[in-house]
Formats: C-alpha cells, structure tokens, sequence
C-alpha cells in the first residue's frame, strides 16, 4: 500500500511551485492517455485555483519547450522524478516530450482537468448523485444560507395555528424575553440561532440531540429541572441573607452596631435580592476568618464577641457555599438561554428542505454531511465514481483550513487511492489556520502522523524565497518567542484539555531558512497602552506616521503601487482611508469595498429608482435621484415603468437617466446585469424581490478588481497567499480573544442532568462560563482563539517581500489579563520598538522587464492588455403586444364560403360592441380630464390598445381613435364640466333600495354621479355606445328618484351620453 507524503510548507517556502511540480511529476509517469483526469487537486479558494491551472499549464509549455524561465521547474521535475523511479529514469528529450502531449491533452479535454476548490469538487459529487439524493436534474447549488433561513423562519411564523409544538416554543421565548425586559419581537433572535442548522458541530454530532428535540415531553422535564436548579438556587441564596439579617436582630444588635456595617448591610441586601453573582469583596473574605476583624476595639468583649462569631461563621458558609451555587446557576442559565430556540431547529430544518424542494435547490453547507452519511452507508468509490472517473491521485492544498466534516469524505477517498498505490498529496501549514470560524481544525493536519496507518511521509519546506532575509531573521525570532510567552499565560485553560495543547509545538516549525543575503527592512514602532485613556490619542499618532512613512519612501522613489496597507477588519480601514482623504499629497487608498456593487454610483441610481417605483413613498430615494441627477423629470418617474419586465426595465432605466454620463462604471455595470440575468434564473422577476436580494447578498459582491492605481488596502483574510514589496500594518492592537454575544459555543457535559442532551450551544460569558460545568470547552475555545490570532499575526507578518512597517499599542504587563491583544503580545516579546536594516526602494523594475519579455514566449502566461469596455444599452426594436386577433383569425379560417358574408358582419358587431365595452371602462377609470393620458397608458402597456396604425394589425382599436372620440365630446362645455375639479365623483358605485312591491333589495349602478362641494347639486350620467332606447331614459329617472331620496335638498339633474355621436340627452 502506497503512503500519504505531507508537505509542511511555512510562508513564502514555494508551497504552488511544490505542488505543481508534484502534478506535472505523475503526467510525466502515466503510461496512459488521459491520466490528467485522474488526478485530483483541491485548493481552497477561486484564485488559487487559477492560479494553480495557470502555473502547471505555463510549466509543461515551458518545460517542453526548452523556455529558460522554466528551467529550475525542469531540474525540481528530475529530481521529484528520479525519487519515484525505480531503474532508468526518462531522457530530459523524453520527459518534454511527455509534457507536451500532457498539454495538448488537457487544452482539448480542458473540463477534466480536475484543480477545483473544495466546495467545487463536492458540487460536482452532489450533481452526480442527484438521482439518487431524489434531487432534480436542474439542481442550483445555494451557497448563501441567509435567505432561505429568513424565508423559513418568516413562513413558520405565518403558520403558528398549524404548528402547535412550534407556537409553544415560540411562545414561550417570547414570554421570557418580556419577563427579561427584552423586545418580544424573537424572529430576528430565532433567524440567526437558526443558521446552526448548518453548523458542522450540530451536523456531525447532533443525531440523538434532534431526536430529543422532537420528544416535547422530554423537553419540556428537561427545561423544568434546569429552570428548578436556577430558582432553587436564588431561593437559597434569598435564604441566606434573611438568615443573616434575623440572626443579628434576634440577637438585639443591627448592622450598625458592627465596624463597617454599612457594608455589611449592603452584602445582605444583595443576599436577600437573590443575587447570586453578588460581588464578595476582601472585607467580606476578611470578616469570614477573622471575627474580631467585624467589632470596634470596644467591643470585642461579651455578646457582641459571641454574636461577631456566629456571623463571621455564617460568612464562611455563604461564601463556600455561593461557589457550589454560582456553579449550578451559571450552568443552568448558559444551558437555558437557547434551549426553546434550540426546540425550533427542527421545524427550521424542515422548512428550509421543503422551500429547496420548491425551488430545485441544495444549500453547499450541507454537502459534506450528505457526502458523509453516504460514504459511511457505502463504498467509497460507489460516491466518488459519480463525479465521472475513478480519480487515481489526490492533491490536497491548504489543508490546515479543511474541516472535520470534509476530512471525514477525504479521508475515505484518500484511502481508497492508497490502496490502488495512488500518490497522494497533502499541503498545509498550521501556522497560517486563520479560517476556524469557517469549520477549519488546524489539528487534522497537526495529528496527522499518528493519526494515518501507515503515518504519512513528511517534508518540511523551511526555506523562504519570498521575503528578504532582515525579514525573515525579524520573524524566527518573534514567533518562537511570541509562542512560548502565549504557553505561560495559558497554562490554567491547558490543563482542562483531555489532550496537550502547545503554542511552541504548533510553531515548532516557525525558523525558515534564507536562500541568500538579500536585503530588506522591518521597523516595528510600539506605544505603550498606559500612556493613552482611549484609541482617539494614539490613532492620530501612528496615522501621521504611517503617512511620513509612505512619504519618505514615495520621495525615495517608490512608486505607490508597490505599497499595501495591511489591516485586521474592515472597520480599521475607515480611519486610514479617512485620515489619508484629509492630505491632498496623499495618493489614493484603494480597497476591496471600492470594488463592491454597492460603491458605483450608477448601481446606486438604478437600484433608488427601483425603490421608488416599488414604493411611490420612498421620498428619500426620490430626493437621491433628483440630487444626483440633472434633468431629472419634475413629475418624477412615470409608474407604468414598473409594468415593465426587470432586465428590460433595468435597462430602460439606464437609457432615460442617462447614466452613461457617470466615468469608470462599465465594469460594474457589467457585473450588476450579470447578476440579475442570475436572479432572474433562480427567482421571480418583481421589484420588490430584487431589492430584498440587493440588501441581502448582490450588494455585497464585488467586480474582479484590475491594476491598481494607488496604495492598496486590505484585510489579513483577504491577503492570504499574497505577497506584496512594502507592507505598513498600522494597527495591532486587536484582541487575542473575546466573547461575543452572537457566538455560539456547542458543548458536551458529561454532568447530569446536562447529559441528557449530547449537545448543548451556549454563549461564551467570561464571567460565568469558566464556572460551569462547560469550563473545559470554554477554555478551549479561548486557547484556539489566541492561535487564530496569532496566526493571523503570522500571516501579516509574512506578506512583506522587501519592507515591513508596523504599529503596536500594548504593554508586557497587560498579558497576563483577561482583555489581552496582539499589543501586549508584541510588548512582552520586544523591549520597546524595533529597527532592523534600511529601506529597499529598488522594485526590481530591470529583472521584471527581463522576465515579461521571456513570459511572451510562452503561450501559457501571455500577457494581459488592458480593453476598454463601455457599457451601451438599445431600445428594443421589437415589442410583445397581447390581443385575441388570433382567435378571431382561426375564426375565419373555420367560417364556410356561404357563411363568409353573415360572419364578416357579425364580425364588425362585434368589434363595435367590443370597443364600446373599451370606452366605457376608460370613462369609469377617469376623474377628471387629466387623468386620460395615464389610464391609455395602462390599457397600451396591457396590449389593449395600440398606439399606430401599423400595430393595428394586432390591436382592434389604436390610441388615437379613443383619443378622437373623447376629444369630440370634451369640445361640449357641458360634457367638460362633469370632468372638472368641482365635484365629488362617484364612478360605477351602487346604489342599494327596496323594491316598493316585492320588498326585495336591488342594487342599481349609474356610470358616474357628480355631487357638488356644498352638496346643493347632483348630477348623474349614463353613457351609451349604442342606438337610442326608451328604456335608457327610464334608467336615468330611476336613479334621479334614488338619488333624490339620498339628497332631499339637492338639485337633481339626469344625462345619456350617445359616446359615439357626442350627442347629449336631457332626462326630466
């Protein structure tokens, strides 16, 4: 059986150069076609997928081509090759050979080529067991979780009355919350507690904890012993100091009578509240062993002695006893505080299955449990088979950042291939796991060699060809050092862990080796934190040195573009990107929100304007649009855009604001179409849905940002993998850990009653959790937070190729407290602030001209030539009308000759009764004259009416027809004045009466009755599209008699409007 060979590859130690020397190695030893498509290699991120095909297929063209530049790739390839060989290994005119027939290969075969990231490679998978996952063929991958939580947690909420378990819980959450002083309004509470759903702690572990959820009875005893241990122990405490309180007044003294018994008082009063975290203080300590300590010098004689006694005993006994009682409530209530959200998870869980099912959908976060479930139930190649090939190799990049859940599924496929005497790879480097809160165990990778039969094969890369060796000599030293401080301030937390945890082990391998004397300088300024009240002194400080810095080294000349501005979060940036906009010398600070659909301003228009179509209301959105926009209409956007489909009203939109106007937004535009063209595929077409998808995700997403023009900024996540010339890392002062309340702690306590459930989710509370029977995960969750921190110092500290500048706030004493930071790391590991070397300015510019000129000569890595895009948007030169010309053309195509007279002319009846009907329902949809436009405008976007002649073929009556009619009309003064602002209109409204006779209820509709402001005249009309009829003018004078019943006092007046002749008929 083959082993596992494990690359241990620290920063800059040529970690992409190793792995693709490893892939094209086993192209060069297939003795077969098509062995590409059995290698698998997964890497953790889109980029350095790219990055990794663009690097083999650059490689094999550069080897089989004799390039130069490839010819230390060349000599690493022999000698990995000499290393598996056994005999006489290939010729160097063999071994190009073989490279380029595994090139042209994979250039007409491109989709096998199997580089993926981890998240691709279990799509794939998933795809390929659609049927037998019971999943449609048209399967949409959801990688976002937000939305359909939301959609779930919103449709449980609309259906309590058919889920009574659910309202129960529900209810009481909301119960508590009132109790507690807290909103009642739980469902933003339940939305984010839900997301464990895709938890991979919930998901591995979670089988016997979602079988108890769904035992309400259980639950419900479950919650009641808790809720009795919290009440029991805050009856006892009350207990406690009533006690007390009695025992001194029985005894014929108060608390004045004691030294200090103010305080003593005030101890009791806390006692009787229940307070079961009451703060006991040294005097209280000192009065529990020492009774003499509680009585005035007079006193300490007779009763009083005796009482000062009894009391200092009490005091013994509450303080011992208070710790057993803060360890049971402080249990208690961790376990409490999300146990009925934690009854929901089920019923989230099921609603979130059944809207995918609606919607053809599969969320990414619960693939690997799938994969999982489905491997353990099977054989492996069963699962892997169905990606399309029986995969021979598999290359695993960052593994430090895999996951327990995904490890599981690699494992399983790993061992498969060793079996089959595949090679297989694995890179990583625990130094650089800073994605933990992405499900990643740095401890896979650090147990690997005991936990593998047989143990893997291991190489440590230790030698750093990125950066300059001042830099290198700076971190050896600072990271040994940085790790052992960190193991003696965690010494308590470590011996609560079943297994042993070191710093100094997981940087066991930090020292790296320089390839050559290259120069390089770091500079490490620290501010001792005793010397500031607040972050507001000393940010102005380094900021005005970090901007002399870049000065300086600008003047030198260095050019803009090969500095980066390394931060640890977003929120860091504003103060630097502010403080940098306030120095006109200062160059642009370019970022990765600068690249987000939300920063273009054209995005921005268009998504106002949709706000202000979906909500006539939106005045802020109205004002954005008419500050932003010069010729904005007065009238504001027409309402029937909305009608419009949401590309094309999109589009519109842009035409008619004219946002071609606004410089440099094409690429976002491009990149904004794209994604609703995506929308419109996955979700309904409305306005409203888009927006609620632009808050929620599109805004959030970035365009492929290009060269920058500026000093870049970015984060230390973001960073990962880069390397950049001159690094300026202004603030480390970050935590090294904290509580947050949005964490989520899952535990196992193995003390009852806590054990009835494996798997309890708590939130880290510093002041209660380490006294708690989830002590041991707390610590360990706070030991795993100083590495992630430190590991991300790691990964700053390791970007810089030529000069490093960095800024610390911390004191050496501060570490050894419960708010420690990064800071106080630097200032316990370096006496002050640290200079090592001069500033290198060189970029190397004559070398990287000398490499770009022999790049062009491989066909692999041409050279990138910047187009310029310009976003152009066209009207549609074709439109969709709807009309029922085409039951009237079948009509005549199914009419007899002999009939073909009778049925042209009941044909023209019924077009002209049919218009009428047209006419009529416009004058019911008209006040007043003005509103005509807006109601054609209805009709001819409903393809009703045409607006030309040449659409007639499609539409029986055009606008201007309709137009001529009512103009005709309207030319009447008497017809005008109904549809004046002088009346109260009341168009086709009923009028309900008793018929005199049969007493039965009628209900009667005039077209249109007009009541004046003072209610002194009524005026109601008919219209009629038709010959003239007796029965029309007894229609009238009924409804004048009814109106003339409701306005006794008024003036009634009665019309028939002939509509076609314009005529009008005075009914008396």
């Amino acid at each position: 059986m083959a082993s596992l060979t494990v690359y241990k590859a620290s920063a800059g130690s040529g970690k992409t150069f190793t792995l693709a020397v490893q892939y094209i190695k086993l192209l060069v030893l297939a003795d077969e076609n098509g062995e590409y498509a059995r290698i698998l290699a997964v890497t953790f991120t889109n980029k350095a997928t790219a990055e990794m095909k663009d690097r083999i297929l650059s490689q094999l063209y550069g080897i089989g081509h004799s390039l130069p530049s490839s010819q230390v790739y060349f000599k690493a390839l022999k000698d990995a090759l000499t290393e598996s060989i056994v005999g006489e290994i290939y010729s160097d005119d063999e071994i190009r050979r073989r490279c380029r027939f595994a090139l042209h290969q994979i250039l007409h075969d491109y989709n096998r080529f199997r580089v993926q990231t981890i998240d691709a490679f279990f799509q794939t998978i998933l795809r390929g067991l659609a049927h037998e996952l019971g999943l449609t063929a048209n399967l949409q991958v959801e990688i976002s979780d937000t939305e359909v939580l939301s959609k779930a947690v919103d449709r449980i909420v609309e259906r309590l009355q058919d889920e009574p378990q659910v309202f129960e819980w529900l209810y009481s959450l909301v119960r508590d919350r009132i109790a507690g002083d807290q909103r009642w309004d739980v469902t933003r509470e339940v939305k984010n507690f839900g997301r464990a759903i895709f938890n991979e702690d919930y998901l591995m572990r979670g089988d016997q904890l979602r079988e108890r959820l769904n035992d309400t009875a259980f639950m419900r005893d479950f919650i009641r012993k808790l809720e009795t241990i919290e009440s029991d122990a805050v009856e006892e405490v009350k207990g406690f100091g009533i006690g007390l309180e009695q025992h001194v007044y029985n005894a014929g003294y108060s608390f004045s009578d004691f030294s200090n018994g103010q305080t003593l008082r005030t101890f009791v009063e806390h006692l009787k509240a229940g307070e079961t975290t009451v703060e006991i203080g040294t005097r209280i300590h000192g009065w529990a062993n020492d009774p003499l300590a509680l009585l005035k010098k007079a006193d300490r004689v007779g009763a009083m002695l005796e009482l000062a006694d009894e009391v200092s005993g009490n005091l013994s006994m509450i303080i011992n006893r208070l710790q057993v009682i803060q360890y049971a409530i402080n249990s208690a209530r961790l376990a409490l505080a999300h146990l009925k959200s934690l009854c929901l998870l089920d019923a989230i869980n099921r609603e979130v299955t059944a809207i995918n099912a609606e919607t053809s959908r599969f969320n990414l976060a619960k693939t690997p449990i799938l994969l999982s479930q489905m491997v353990g139930e099977s054989d492996a190649p069963f699962v892997f088979e169905k990606i399309g090939a029986m995969l021979h190799h598999v290359m695993i990049d960052e593994f430090q950042d895999t996951s327990r859940l995904q490890w599981k599924n690699f494992r399983a496929l790993l061992i498969e291939s060793l079996a089959k005497g595949g090679r297989n790879l694995i890179v990583g480097d625990v130094k650089q796991s800073i994605y933990r809160w992405r499900g990643g165990d740095w401890r896979i990778l650090g147990d690997i060699e005991r936990t593998l039969t047989p143990p893997p094969v291991v190489h440590n890369l230790d030698t750093n060809r990125r950066s300059a060796s001042t830099i290198i000599h700076f971190n050896n030293e600072f990271f040994q050092d940085a790790a052992k401080r960190l193991d003696e301030v965690s010494i308590e937390e470590s011996r609560l862990l079943p297994y042993a945890f070191s710093f100094a082990h997981a940087y066991g391998d930090v020292v790296q080796q320089t390839p050559g004397a290259d120069p390089g300088f770091v500079s490490l300024s620290l501010l001792n934190s005793s010397d500031y009240a607040k972050r507001e002194e000393w940010e102005p400080e380094i900021l005005n040195d970090l901007k002399q810095q870049i000065r300086d080294l600008h003047q030198q000349g260095l050019p803009y573009s090969c500095m980066t501005i390394l931060v640890r979060n977003n929120s860091d940036m504003q103060p630097v990107i502010a403080s940098f906009a306030e120095d006109t010398d200062m160059p642009p600070i370019v970022s990765d929100e600068a690249f987000l659909l939300a920063a273009s301003p054209a995005i921005n228009l268009l998504i106002a304007a949709l706000r202000v179509l979906d909500d006539a209301t939106d005045t802020i959105s109205a004002y954005y649009l008419r500050t932003h926009i010069k010729d904005y209409p007065a009238e504001g956007l027409d309402p029937q855009l909305s009608r419009l489909p949401l590309y094309e009203l999109l589009e519109t939109l842009y035409r008619e604001l004219h946002l071609d106007r606004i410089a440099h937004q094409d690429a976002y535009l491009f990149g904004f179409f794209d994604a609703v063209l995506d929308f419109l595929h996955n979700e309904s077409a409305d306005i409203h849905s888009f927006l609620a998808f632009w808050e929620e995700r599109l805004s959030r997403q970035a365009i492929p940002a290009g060269q920058v023009n500026g000093i870049r900024i970015i984060t230390i996540h973001k960073a990962k993998g880069l390397e950049f010339h001159t690094v300026f890392m202004p603030f480390c002062t970050w935590a090294l850990e904290r509580d947050r309340a949005t964490d989520l702690l899952w535990c196992s306590p193995s003390v009852p009653p806590y054990d009835s459930l494996n798997l309890l989710p708590i939130t880290p509370n510093a002041k209660t959790a380490p006294n708690s029977v989830f002590a041991r995960e707390y610590a360990e969750s706070h030991l795993l937070s100083r590495l992630d921190e430190l590991n991300a110092l790691y990964v700053a500290f390791t970007r810089p190729v030529k000069n490093f500048y960095a800024w610390a706030v911390g004191n050496a004493e501060d570490l050894n407290k419960s708010r420690r930071t990064v800071g106080d790391l630097i200032a316990a590991v370096l006496a002050g602030s640290c200079v090592m070397g001069e500033p290198i300015v060189s970029t190397g510019n004559a070398s990287r001209e000398a490499s770009s000129a022999e790049q062009m000569k491989n066909r692999m890595t041409p050279e990138p030539t910047p187009l310029d895009i310009q976003m152009h948007s066209y009207p549609l030169s074709a439109s969709f009308r709807q009309s029922n010309r085409s039951q009237q053309f079948i009509a005549s195509l199914t009419a007899d000759d002999a009939e073909e007279v009778e049925a042209s002319e009941h044909y023209r009846q019924q077009q002209y009764i049919e218009t009428g009907r047209l006419l009529h329902s416009v004058l019911q949809q008209i006040h007043k004259l003005e509103d005509m436009p807006r109601v054609l405008d209805n009709l001819e976007h409903e393809g009703v009416i045409s607006r030309n002649a040449a659409d007639g073929t499609y539409v029986s009556v055009r606008r201007s027809d309709i137009e001529a009619w009512f103009s005709k009309g309207f030319d009447d003064p008497k017809i005008a004045s109904w549809f004046s602002d002088d009346w109260t209109i009341f168009n086709e409204c009923s009028i309900i009466s008793a018929n005199p006779e049969t007493k039965e209820m009628e209900t009667h509709r005039p077209d249109r009755v007009m009541v004046s402001a003072d209610g002194s005249q009524v005026v109601v009309v008919d219209f009629k599209f038709g010959r003239h009829h007796p029965d029309y003018e007894q229609q009238v004078r009924n409804y004048m008699q009814l109106l003339s019943q409701m306005y006794p006092s008024a003036h009634i007046e009665g019309y028939l409007w002939f509509v076609y002749s314009s005529r009008v008929q005075v009914i008396v």
